[in-house]
């Protein structure tokens, strides 16, 4: 059964349409070597992972956008348009056509995963008042 990414057209800049983008062979080619290209184009050599981050966000951002652009078969001026718009829904939209179309996923943007880590590490402390 054929999967879809949809998304409201509006979050992109793009007002009054809305997409609605198959599994085509096409489509899953392009998310791959979207992919593909942002692994290959991905600096890893900091050790320190803020730095690595915030080094390689002016590539992500652009690399997301030209997938969008090229899957969502764009005009240059909504391309352009895209460098206005919040990155985060362009990186959900980019994270849901590797999931539907490849079944792989990029980490979430969100913090809410850490801070329950934290609290979990919290609760087994080693040092609690039980121990004598």
């Amino acid at each position: 059964m054929a999967k879809y990414v949809e998304f409201d057209g509006s979050v992109i800049g793009i007002e009054n349409k809305n997409f609605k983008i198959i599994d085509s062979s096409k489509n899953v080619k392009k998310v791959a070597q979207h992919y593909q290209s942002l692994i290959k184009r991905f600096d890893t050599e900091d050790d320190d992972s803020i730095k690595q981050l915030v080094g390689n966000s002016p590539m992500l951002t652009e690399e997301i956008a030209n997938t969008i652009a090229d899957i969502a078969d764009l005009s240059a001026k909504e391309k352009a348009g895209l460098q206005d718009q919040s990155f985060s829904d362009q990186y959900n939209i980019f994270n849901d056509f590797l999931i539907k179309f490849l079944g792989i996923q990029m980490p979430s943007l969100d913090d809410d995963s850490d801070e329950d880590e934290d609290d979990s590490e919290v609760e087994t402390d080693p040092k609690s008042p039980d121990e004598n």
